[in-house]
């Protein structure tokens, strides 16, 4: 009975012990699947990590594709692409290629451009103009596109040529103040102007009807500028404003409507397009004579609001429709005071202030101040380091006015991504620094980073001598660069074309838009 008991201890023992064991093995099976679990997820993860990360690569890649290479037998002279983006014209040589973008095939060589010469592509994308030095120029249109039609009275004598908004005139300009305009469909001369002044400014209206060139005199101490508004049909002047002082600039508003001049001597003045009636005066109400530091003006895209300043520290900002004063935005300081430019949707103005912190450390701090342009409130405040302004800062607004992107500095030419509605900067973003920097001047020169948003895609651009980046505006992120000498993007931003370094070879380009 003892030993029965004994036994069954023994047994009992036994049996814990194998439990025990059993147990030990079975956490130690589950340890190993665990393991393994974990080493096959974790493989997983790693491989999709892995394949998230060369997802981003391509994607990066991706962002600007290569679709064909040209190659160049000979020295090229000048290159031009057609705003759709689908013909690229090149002057290689004694000749002229065009290519199709579309299929990497040459459509045509045309001979005989043995001396200088310039290629010029209509609004419309239809129509090339080549112009010789002291030669008949050429006129190669799309729908007929084996041969090139002769113009045997074009001349360009050190001008400059201007396509009209429909594609069906040019205006030639001279250096000894003529001009003249010449019909496309029948390659005529449709009439010559000779003006008694320098010309310094033409343009076209948007709707092409009519022609305004500016011109100047009255010497030093009196200077006097004009104002000619020319029917493109007939040449002749529809109206002539005079104005007592040097006008820096006469623009066509974009709906056509008015012209605004600005100058050194008088306000900026808003004119009547159609008839040459002054609409408005942007005299501050501070400020009722003519020099009121009012030396930069910009119109709103819609034409609506106007702000009008100057190197002080004041800028006011009025409605053109009803011709109202809304606001006056004053600096906290008379140091330095920038209008950066109004965003696309006119809401907002953005304006950079400096002063001196410290008179013993020259040490100063800035700022970029949005304003609400209706009613001169501050909305919001961009500050940061390396922020102070020089002669080659800019001020560049995406499309939907959220994005503000700022290049500058004291010590480095830098950009800063700012978000709008926030105030908050987004990102730096490393541009070329210092490249041709004159020192005892203090500004920047032959090579820098010049931005641009897309037009169409959410990227921003910078372009310089020896390369094209491409940044995603969201995070900073630097996505792509190109390294070639120049670069063409055509108005719709689908296609790029970049030219090596040797000018023997042409690469274009594609966008990814997913």
């Amino acid at each position: 009975m003892g030993r029965n008991v004994s036994l069954q201890a023994q047994f009992g023992r036994d049996q814990t012990n194998l439990m025990t064991i059993e147990s030990a093995l079975f956490e130690v099976k589950q340890a190993l699947r665990l393991a393994l679990l974990l080493i096959f997820l974790l493989s997983s993860v790693t491989a999709m990590l892995g394949q998230t990360v060369d997802s981003a690569v391509r994607a990066r890649q991706s962002i600007l594709h290569l679709k064909t290479t040209l190659s160049l037998q000979g020295k090229l002279k000048a290159i031009d692409l057609s705003p759709d983006g689908r013909t690229l014209a090149i002057s290689v040589g004694d000749a002229v290629q065009l290519w199709d973008l579309s299929n990497g095939e040459m459509v045509r060589t045309i001979n005989g451009f043995q001396k200088l010469h310039w290629l010029y592509w209509s609004p419309d994308s239809k129509r090339l103009l080549m112009t010789h030095w002291e030669n008949q120029s050429a006129l190669w249109i799309r729908e007929k596109p084996s041969s090139e039609l002769g113009f045997p009275d074009f001349r360009r004598d050190r001008g400059t040529l201007l396509w009209s908004p429909d594609s069906k005139h040019v205006i030639e300009t001279e250096p000894n103040n003529a001009f003249g305009v010449w019909n496309t469909d029948t390659r005529t001369i449709r009439f010559e102007l000779k003006l008694k002044k320098t010309v310094k400014a033409w343009q076209w209206s948007p709707d092409g009807r009519t022609i305004m060139t500016m011109t100047r005199g009255g010497g030093v101490g009196n200077p006097k500028s004009w104002i000619q508004v020319w029917d493109a049909e007939t040449g002749e002047q529809k109206y002539e404003i005079h104005i007592t002082g040097q006008v820096e600039t006469a623009e066509f508003s974009t709906d056509g409507k008015y012209i605004l001049t600005v100058g050194l001597w008088e306000v900026p003045q808003l004119w009547d397009a159609a008839t040459g009636n002054l609409r408005m005066r942007f005299n501050p109400p501070w400020c009722p004579g003519k020099n009121c530091d009012a030396t930069v003006a910009q119109l709103s895209r819609d034409g609506r609001i106007i702000v009008v300043g100057g190197i002080y520290s004041k800028a006011d900002v009025w409605d053109v429709t009803t011709g109202t004063h809304l606001a006056t935005i004053e600096s906290e300081s008379r140091n330095h005071f920038v209008i950066g430019g109004l965003s696309p949707d006119g809401q907002l103005v953005a304006i950079y202030h400096e002063r001196f912190k410290s008179l013993k450390s020259f040490r100063r701090t800035s700022a970029i101040s949005l304003y609400d342009t209706r009613t001169g409130h501050l909305r919001g405040a961009l500050t940061g380091a390396t922020m102070l302004w020089s002669e080659d800062s800019r001020f560049v607004w995406s499309p939907d006015s959220q994005t503000l992107v700022t290049a500058g500095g004291s010590h480095s030419y830098q950009g800063k991504i700012w978000d709008v509605s926030t105030g908050t900067l987004r990102a730096d973003i490393a541009l070329i620094e210092k490249e041709g920097h004159a020192l005892l001047a203090g500004i920047y020169f032959n090579d820098l980073d010049r931005l641009s948003f897309h037009p169409s895609l959410p990227l921003l651009l910078g372009t310089s001598n020896n390369y094209v980046k491409v940044w995603d505006p969201k995070t900073g992120e630097l996505l792509q660069v190109v390294n070639r000498s120049s670069s063409l993007l055509s108005q719709n931003g689908n296609v790029m074309a970049t030219i090596s370094e040797g000018s023997n070879s042409v690469q274009i380009w594609e966008f990814e838009k997913e």
